[in-house]
């Protein structure tokens, strides 16, 4: 039944009869039953489902109204605290906070980052700077609004309880903050070689082979303008803009994966370096902080494995779909498909694909960040963690599967339209009218 309704889109009766559903099979079979398992995933990834669905709603919501940024400044209470920074943890689940709070955190993790202070940022501009970065995002299954948010309070964890918010100075701290928000905007859900090789517009404006992170450096540069309401740096001397400007340009593109093996390189020296007693960077060194800049971005960006088990298989369930849609997109266009994106809508290859990108990936970056930075560690454990997690003699009992994708009832979560089975992914009859696929 509960999913059925997920089938339908109604995820409220959904997550209702799913919680039916684990309760009868704990009572039944035992928590430790394969079938009790089952319900238990499923029910945890449509309860993403439908936080999600909030989040888009009222996103879109917003662009239905077509308030001015003016009109929604005047009715905002700036001196309202819905969250506490202490709150904001690694504990913190970013799928499980309403979106006012969300957006409150923002301003309390920037101010704890003395961002006010140094950027000497007015309220009014940030609030509509943060309307505009959100508005900025589709409706992914993972590249979405939320992903952009929780790298950034990853970032902010990771800079404010280590030694790299001193190496960073205060323009670095803030800079990694306010990059990790801009760093996927606009994000067609699919990547920069698919973009390439279906001649997407998007490939022939941006340069290869980064398209994407070219496109999202240009939409952050287009907030950042001066003149424009959403311009955060707008106090800041010509010098100190240009600083962050740079800093952030560095945070952006060093999320691109191709940047990946040259990062984890670089940190690898350093890692080497603290294991035998030295300094690891030199926080007077301008191309030291740039180091410090790619490692703490491309670690953000990956930093999911790295948070509560929940939110690890949420996140991964997101990028199962996402994949699995560009899959089909290769179809449509009759391109090779991409590998590592195919038959997701099986157990096994979910787990490998977990398993592979966690080892492979995920755990070079944060061991060496961790060796860095030990306070880290505990989230390299968890790490390793949900790669034990993965047992290839019993794949189904992984609570991190996408039972929607293997049952073949929900295949996407994007608000980009499918038109006569092509994707689009340009804009040209999307924007602000926008409307999510059902679920």
């Amino acid at each position: 039944i509960s999913r059925e309704y997920h089938v339908t889109g109604n995820l409220l009766e959904a997550v209702t009869w799913g919680r039916l559903e684990v309760e009868a099979r704990e009572y039944t079979f035992g928590k430790s039953d394969p079938r009790t398992r089952r319900a238990i995933t499923s029910l945890n990834e449509i309860i993403t489902a439908r936080q999600l669905e909030v989040t888009f709603s009222e996103t879109l919501a917003e662009k239905a109204v077509k308030l001015s940024d003016d009109e929604m400044v005047k009715s905002y209470d700036f001196d309202e605290v819905l969250i506490d920074v202490k709150e904001i943890t690694w504990q913190l689940d970013p799928f499980g906070v309403p979106e006012p709070k969300r957006v409150d955190a923002v301003f309390r993790m920037i101010e704890a980052l003395h961002g006010f202070e140094t950027l000497k940022l007015k309220k009014e501009t940030l609030l509509k700077f943060i309307y505009a970065v959100r508005r900025s995002y589709q409706t992914n299954s993972f590249h979405n609004w939320v992903h952009a948010w929780s790298t950034a309070h990853a970032a902010f964890l990771i800079v404010s309880s280590t030694q790299a918010g001193a190496l960073l100075g205060p323009f670095g701290r803030v800079a990694c903050y306010l990059t990790m928000l801009v760093h996927d905007l606009e994000h067609p859900g699919v990547n920069s070689q698919f973009l390439i090789a279906s001649a997407s517009p998007l490939a022939l404006e941006f340069a290869a082979p980064n398209v994407l992170e070219n496109m999202h450096w240009a939409r952050a540069k287009a907030l950042l303008r001066k003149g424009a309401d959403t311009d955060i740096l707008e106090c800041l001397s010509d010098e100190n803009r240009e600083t962050v400007l740079v800093y952030m340009h560095t945070g952006i593109m060093a999320t691109d994966m191709m940047k990946h093996k040259g990062i984890v390189g670089e940190l690898e020296e350093r890692a080497n370096r603290a294991t035998e007693g030295e300094e690891a960077y030199d926080g007077q060194c301008e191309e030291d902080r740039l180091e410090i800049i790619r490692a703490v971005c491309h670690s953000a960006d990956l930093s999911a494995q790295g948070m509560t088990k929940g939110t690890a298989y949420a996140f991964g369930r997101g990028i199962f779909e996402e994949f699995y849609n560009q899959v089909i997109c290769e179809k449509d266009e009759n391109l090779e498909e991409s590998v590592f994106m195919q038959n997701l809508d099986q157990p096994l290859a979910q787990a490998k694909a977990q398993l592979g990108f966690t080892h492979y990936v995920v755990t070079p970056l944060w061991s060496n960040l961790s060796t860095v930075f030990p306070e880290l560690q505990q989230y390299m454990d968890r790490i390793e963690d949900r790669a034990a997690e993965i047992d290839f003699n019993n794949v189904q009992s992984w609570e991190g599967l996408h039972q929607g994708l293997i049952e073949g009832k929900r295949v996407s979560m994007t608000g980009m339209r499918r038109t006569n089975s092509k994707q689009k992914f340009d804009g040209e009859d999307g924007g602000e009218d926008q409307t999510p696929l059902q679920m």
